[in-house]
């Protein structure tokens, strides 16, 4: 499998309208200046998190965005750093076709550039945007910045998300093995003092004929019991229901634990709460509401670990690391559904590592075995 798991046990033991992409933007021969030409200019923004209160992205400060001469980024023809308001000018471009991308992170540590997405459209490429300048001197689009993910907790007796994608893709076999390994995971848990809370998500979250569960002691019987209860009854909406909305998804679950699990078997595909579409596929408005509503979670405290679910060849990881971060391991895991009980057991042991077996001297018998977290 290809599923990196190894970090996790380490880490705890220690509008909707779309620019077309650098692949996908026309073709134009890289604007030459020309003696008396006339000048312009592009408005350039970055955002940070979202505002949990208002939905709309934070203007980001001290950002460095470039605009290129060439979809490849190799021939830069101005760059500026964002201010306070979350943008700046890049001015002197003569008339042509431009692509503007982020090339720098912003000070202070907190934010980090997007360098790579994977639009459904094209390959993966540069996150870009073609700007043309004209009559009228364009603005871009608030391109997405991504905050840096808080410490894995290293106590035991967190509170823990469990972030269900149930769109229209999981297939019913598919479902059944994400809820058994769940419903181990859970047993792992038991009798230590970690809550679960458990969310889902499709176009809508929770997605439609679902209801979330708020964090729920699993200390004492009755709480496992609501907490497997409430997996069991996760179930797959139909029609325009059924797609994958990582920005409402996060959306959703801002501030209620210390680690949100996000486990999706594919890209977001719609964005927006109630959500947009059409379009239904995997742009860069779809991907920038999943990052902004990923770093409202961060910046509330949790961290989040993006898990990618199914098909490994297809996943695209850079979109995992996009809401999570950049660390396979430990910020993002890619694994098939007959092996996802693999990451459900290195998450259980990160969370509450079991007791070391006690050192006997002798003759004392030895000590009994501990019980395996997971069965089968």
């Amino acid at each position: 499998m290809r599923h990196s798991l190894r970090g996790l046990v380490a880490l705890a033991v220690g509008g909707a309208l779309l620019v077309a992409s650098p692949a996908a933007a026309p073709a134009s021969d890289p604007p030459t200046p020309s003696a008396g030409a006339e000048t312009g200019s592009v408005t350039v923004r970055a955002g940070g998190d979202r505002d949990p209160a208002t939905g709309v992205p934070v203007p980001l400060e001290g950002a460095v965005l470039r605009a290129h001469r060439d979809a490849a980024l190799t021939v830069p023809a101005g760059e500026c750093t964002t201010d306070a308001s979350g943008s700046c000018l890049i001015a002197g471009l003569h008339p042509g076709t431009y692509w503007v991308a982020p090339v720098a992170d912003p000070p202070g540590g907190a934010f980090a550039r997007i360098e790579a997405v994977r639009p459904s459209s094209s390959g993966a490429g540069p996150y870009a945007e073609a700007a043309v300048v004209d009559e009228a001197n364009p603005t871009t689009r608030v391109f997405a910045h991504r905050r840096v993910n808080p410490p894995f907790p290293s106590r035991c007796g967190v509170r823990v998300t469990l972030l269900y994608d149930v769109s229209g893709s999981i297939s019913a076999a598919e479902a059944i093995t994400m809820k058994a390994a769940s419903t181990e995971f859970v047993d792992a848990l038991a009798g230590t003092t970690s809550s679960i809370a458990i969310a889902s998500f499709a176009s809508a979250a929770p997605a439609a004929g679902n209801a979330n569960l708020s964090p729920t002691p699993v200390s004492d019987p009755v709480g496992v019991a609501t907490v497997k209860e409430a997996i069991a009854a996760l179930a797959r909406p139909d029609g325009d229901d059924r797609y994958t909305n990582w920005d409402a998804a996060f959306r959703s679950v801002v501030g209620q634990t210390d680690i949100v699990v996000l486990f999706t078997d594919g890209n977001p595909t719609v964005h927006g709460v109630p959500a947009v579409h059409p379009p239904v596929m995997t742009g860069l408005d779809q991907l920038d509401g999943g990052v902004y509503s990923a770093n409202a979670v961060k910046a509330a405290g949790a961290r989040v670990m993006a898990v990618g679910v199914g098909d490994v060849d297809q996943i695209a990881k850079e979109h995992l690391a996009l809401v999570s971060g950049p660390v396979e391991g430990t910020d993002y895991a890619v694994t098939s559904f007959a092996d996802v009980r693999t990451v459900f057991r290195s998450l259980a042991d990160a969370l509450c590592p079991r007791p070391d077996v006690p050192v006997v001297v002798s003759p004392a018998p030895d000590p009994t075995p501990l019980p395996p977290r997971f069965t089968g």
